[in-house]
């Protein structure tokens, strides 16, 4: 996968959104949920906490 502007738009989306929920997350892992996101994937990952949050704003993770 390449990270594409609709990628960067979701991330940026995210962060925001993940911030004024009161629960700030690293940008790398919305660049990397952002992708999953706009591919229609599931994340893999062994880094729960960090992506967990992302979850109620529609990321879906393999469990």
């Amino acid at each position: 996968l390449s990270y594409a502007k609709e990628d960067a738009s979701l991330a940026a989306e995210l962060e925001l959104k993940a911030e004024k929920r009161g629960t700030p997350v690293f940008r790398t892992d919305v660049m990397i949920a952002a992708m999953a996101m706009n591919n229609g994937a599931k994340l893999c990952t062994l880094d729960m906490k960090h992506f967990k949050p992302l979850e109620s704003l529609g990321l879906k993770l393999f469990k």
